[in-house]
């Protein structure tokens, strides 16, 4: 495939510095608008809907997913497996259901697959460049009894996957014989692509994860806090409690990207797939206990099959910094007070900065300003906002 991009368009791209003509940024007194649907809870919410379907009978539907490059890959990863099967519904939401059985997830099922059988199934996933799916992934493959069946997973993704920081979750799951995960380089199978990073996976019998008083697995918090929400949801997959340190730290606030942990948190209590208890268990780690639900509560009543993801406040941070510097009215819709996204702390900022900031009736009424309170320090911990950080730097004077 042959793309042409004419030569302005290169020139302007590859220049050394740009000069800037003055304009006038101009937006409607007032505008309603929807913002598309987070990225990292659809992604959450696919995984553990595909996990804790126990029946083919059974369906969860996801309303206002996100569609990206990154939830297609996690979709067609899942489908891959034989997780899940999705279709799309006639008002664009996604409806999740747990597949009948393949021949050799049945001959599994009858003892003769795992790591103590004679199990020759081989699966192929392509994750692309997608850093969270493959990270959600790994300690599934690992742990989910649902794919004891598989003698091996290969996971194909971009060549400079490899490079990037695996060393925590990799020694966390050959700590527990979780499994082993090998790096090696070769050519796709699962798409047109002439080089790709392979990893594969191995798993153990998940009956070598029984629950006890010492902590099943310890990871540390550096590298990804995705392996940490990858653990989280993986164990709540189990059909037994289990637990898990991690080092270095004695409180969620002290977890790198921390907001992203709590968000995970947040979606399992939502979908009532487990509850998880974090407590202080030395100086130096916090532990997490981890209690599966037998029986989630949106599988027995029908009026709860269905979960809304939150819109994006990354991707609602650029018309709020419009509207912030044009000074106008905006109302975006399904936005509530109480997200658990840690870009919310974006919204607050404008806030103090001198926008009017109004939740009502499911939606966000903001008006921008450009007066600034000078009775505030004006010093801001921008620790966890690591997406909209730079969108706030333009608004600074």
């Amino acid at each position: 495939v042959f793309a042409f991009v004419d030569e302005q368009t290169i020139c302007t791209a590859l220049a050394h510095s740009y000069k800037l003509a003055k304009f006038r940024l101009v937006l409607p007194h007032k505008r309603a608008m929807r913002v598309p649907g987070s990225k990292s809870i659809t992604n959450r919410a696919i995984l553990l809907a595909a996990l804790h379907l126990n029946d083919p009978t059974e369906s969860i539907t996801l309303l206002h997913v996100l569609v990206s490059e990154d939830t297609t890959l996690m979709i067609q990863a899942l489908k891959t497996l034989n997780l899940a099967v999705f279709e799309w519904t006639d008002e664009g939401h996604l409806r999740v259901r747990r597949p009948p059985p393949l021949a050799e997830e049945r001959r599994g099922q009858e003892g003769v697959a795992g790591v103590s059988g004679n199990s020759q199934c081989e699966k192929h996933v392509y994750v692309g460049n997608a850093g969270t799916v493959i990270r959600f992934l790994i300690p599934v493959c690992c742990l989910s009894p649902r794919l004891k069946w598989v003698r091996k997973i290969v996971v194909e993704s971009c060549v400079r996957m490899a490079e990037r920081p695996f060393a925590q979750i990799f020694e966390s799951m050959n700590a527990k014989q979780a499994g082993t995960l090998v790096w090696v380089h070769g050519t796709a199978r699962s798409v047109q692509n002439d080089r790709v990073a392979i990893l594969e996976i191995t798993p153990f019998a998940p009956s070598l994860l029984e629950a006890s008083d010492d902590a099943s697995f310890e990871i540390s918090p550096y590298g990804s806090s995705q392996f940490i929400s990858g653990l989280l949801m993986a164990l709540a997959s189990l059909e037994s409690p289990s637990v898990f340190l991690v080092k270095h730290v004695q409180r969620l606030e002290d977890i790198p990207s921390y907001p992203f942990v709590q968000m995970t948190l947040d979606v399992l209590q939502r979908m009532q797939v487990a509850t998880v208890r974090v407590s202080v268990e030395s100086e130096t780690s916090l532990k997490f206990s981890i209690h599966p639900t037998a029986a989630p509560g949106w599988q027995d009543e029908p009026c709860t099959r269905s979960l809304a993801i939150e819109p994006d406040l990354t991707a609602a941070s650029y018309p709020l910094a419009f509207a912030m510097m044009t000074e106008a009215e905006l109302i975006l819709s399904n936005m509530s007070a109480h997200s658990c996204q840690g870009d919310k702390a974006f919204i607050d900022i404008l806030a103090r900065l001198g926008a009017s900031v109004e939740y009502a009736n499911s939606s966000l009424y903001f008006r921008g300003s450009l007066q600034r309170r000078s009775d505030e320090d004006m010093a801001f911990d921008l620790t966890h906002i690591g997406d909209t950080f730079m969108t706030l730097a333009v608004l600074a004077p």
